[in-house]
């Protein structure tokens, strides 16, 4: 997606990070590019300025970006995790959120990444806020983004469980019947 011009040297950053990214795992910057494909729909549906819509992009586009530091074994393994591998997977959210703060973004963008798992009733993670703790901003026109954010949610996980099945396919592992 061509971006703003005050935000093409950010979005060059963004490029190199999931170019890194994709030299140890080739579906995570698979996932976020569809996420960052969406995030983009919805913003013009809201009627977010261009550059609001970039920042949507750019963040969904890197959303996952600290899944960099989970082990790859972790990423890839076939069936169930434990629930101790679901701990170290939590972390990638914090992982991305350091990664990106490192960056001087004019813009909240590892906030954005930081709350990626956090739901409006507070239940998500790492923090557990929800509500007008997240980081949104009121569109000019259409239904308010908490709205729109639970459509996506349902329409996410339904694709996440798409993907986790294709992707078991792939590695030849039986499916688990919860996706």
């Amino acid at each position: 997606m061509p971006v703003s011009e005050p935000n093409k040297i950010y979005q060059e950053v963004i490029d190199a990070l999931i170019a890194l990214h994709r030299l140890t795992d080739g579906y995570t910057p698979n996932h976020e590019d569809q996420t960052a494909e969406l995030a983009v729909m919805i913003g013009r549906h809201l009627g977010l300025p261009a550059e609001r819509i970039d920042v949507l992009h750019m963040a969904a586009q890197v959303h996952d970006i600290g899944k960099a530091r989970i082990p790859l074994e972790l990423l890839t393994k076939p069936g169930r995790i434990t629930s101790d591998e679901y701990g170290v997977l939590k972390t990638h959210v914090q992982f991305g959120y350091e990664i990106l703060n490192k960056i001087s973004f004019p813009f909240n963008l590892a906030e954005i990444v930081w709350c990626h798992h956090e739901y409006l009733d507070g239940s998500g993670y790492p923090r557990g806020i929800g509500g007008d703790a997240l980081p949104l901003e009121e569109p000019k026109k259409g239904p308010p983004p908490k709205d729109v954010l639970k459509q996506l949610a349902k329409a996410h996980a339904k694709t996440v469980r798409k993907e986790n099945r294709g992707e078991r396919r792939r590695r030849g592992a039986a499916p688990t019947g919860k996706d």
